[in-house]
């Protein structure tokens, strides 16, 4: 039980640490749909585009994100 709360422990920070690499709106729109629960069509009429941007932009940042996370 302790090894796997210590596990979370460090991919959370290790997954914060990697969204400090992230622009304002990169930040913004993973925060918005993964912390807070938004909706994409939410968090797309707040950036003013489309939903299928938004979701093209969210993948992208998860690429940037996953490619972070494995070199570290």
């Amino acid at each position: 039980y302790y090894i796997k709360q210590i596990n979370k422990k460090e991919s959370l920070h290790n997954l914060f640490e990697a969204m400090k690499h992230l622009d304002k709106e990169q930040y913004f729109i993973i925060y918005s749909l993964f912390f807070k629960g938004e909706t994409e069509t939410s968090v797309a009429r707040k950036l003013n585009v489309t939903q299928q941007t938004l979701n093209w932009r969210k993948k992208k940042i998860l690429l940037f994100l996953k490619n972070i996370l494995l070199r570290s």
